[in-house]
């Protein structure tokens, strides 16, 4: 057996300074890779808890075979609860002041955490963000935030969480401090369980700092939670929306009104709708279209008082109210003459 590896330090002594937290299910092609970028990072002082969520392949036999040579990497097996609950599992289980997210399938830069615990230090940050690549089989797309600033204001960082924009939900292109980490994920939520927690963690930071440059990549792939073609998962996600923006206007943020939370609603629900229209049969589509104008009328209705819907989401909104045959049509037209969007597709997953 190999000698077992040692971190060069521990910053309280034997407790690490940061935890990462990977689910493991059903990923034996790519476990290897996720689990050698982590342990190739330049900053060492860290330690890896997997919780393999009762994989049905070879990957928690993967996961305890990597753990074996490094002290570092602790494996937990448990029947299969679902992802939100393997990361809960993680955090009670993880000792470090910091805690990072690895999804199993993805891998890192060697210098990520070494560049975001760093970003964090020097600006008195409680959470880093950095960049990151999507990784599809053939392409890669480059992602950064796009702020002007190394360090956000909770404010604004607020702000564009809301709006999708600079920032996003996702938990695995960020580093937090622990003690903001107040809400538990939501178990039974496998899509965008991120989004129900994200806001309320980041509402405990009083500031945020940001690694403009990539240093995660996020693979693609099929079978991932994102990807399924069904409508229940699209309202689900728009149900947790309408839940954020209820939070925001509650919050009173600086540059946040009415307007702005339901604006974000229309937009979240014509989206829904859209991707629906494009990969559900017409009487699945039809049904889902009439739960997502019950869901989100009011909201249309907030922001056509406040003009702060665009004139093509309230066109779009209106169409999928009024005439939802229509709306399916028109959004599968659109799919259907754009040829260069549906080679990509076509090669798309890794």
């Amino acid at each position: 057996m190999a000698q077992k590896t040692e971190p060069e330090s521990r910053g309280n002594g034997s407790t690490p300074l940061l935890s990462i937290i990977m689910p493991v299910y059903n990923v034996e092609r790519y476990l290897e890779q996720a689990v050698e970028s982590v342990k190739a990072q330049t900053m060492t002082d860290w330690e890896l808890i997997m919780i393999d969520d009762g994989s049905t392949d070879g990957s928690g036999l993967i996961a305890d075979r990597m753990a074996e040579d490094d002290n570092r990497i602790k494996v937990i097996h448990q029947q299969n609860l679902g992802v939100s609950a393997a990361r809960n599992r993680g955090l009670r289980e993880a000792s470090g002041e910091l805690i990072g997210f690895v999804d199993s399938d993805d891998y890192l830069e060697p210098d990520m955490y070494a560049a975001m615990t760093d970003a964090m230090r020097e600006n008195g940050a409680d959470v880093v963000q950095c960049g990151y690549w999507f990784e599809w089989r053939n392409r890669s797309k480059e992602m950064r935030p796009g702020y002007d600033a190394t360090v956000v204001s909770h404010d604004e960082a607020m702000k564009e969480l809301l709006l999708n924009r600079k920032t996003e939900s996702y938990l695995w292109d960020k580093l937090f401090r622990r003690n903001i980490m107040t809400v538990d994920m939501p178990v039974g939520v496998e899509y965008c369980e991120d989004l129900k927690v994200m806001y309320r963690w980041m509402d405990n930071a009083g500031s945020m700092a940001v690694v403009e440059r990539p240093l995660y990549h996020y693979r693609m792939r099929r079978s991932s939670a994102v990807n399924q073609r069904s409508a229940l998962p699209r309202i689900g996600r728009l149900k947790i929306e309408i839940e954020r923006a209820g939070y925001y206007r509650n919050r009173h943020i600086n540059e946040i009104d009415d307007g702005v939370t339901a604006a974000t609603v229309v937009s979240a629900a014509i989206g829904a709708a859209k991707y629906i229209a494009r990969n559900c049969n017409r009487e699945t589509a039809l049904e889902a279209f009439k739960e997502i104008v019950r869901l989100s009328s009011p909201w249309f209705e907030t922001a056509c008082r406040h003009r702060s819907a665009t004139p093509r989401q309230e066109k779009r909104f209106r169409r999928l109210m009024t005439s939802p045959e229509w709306f399916r049509i028109s959004m599968l037209a659109a799919r259907l003459l754009q040829p260069s969007r549906l080679r990509k597709e076509s090669d798309r997953f890794a």
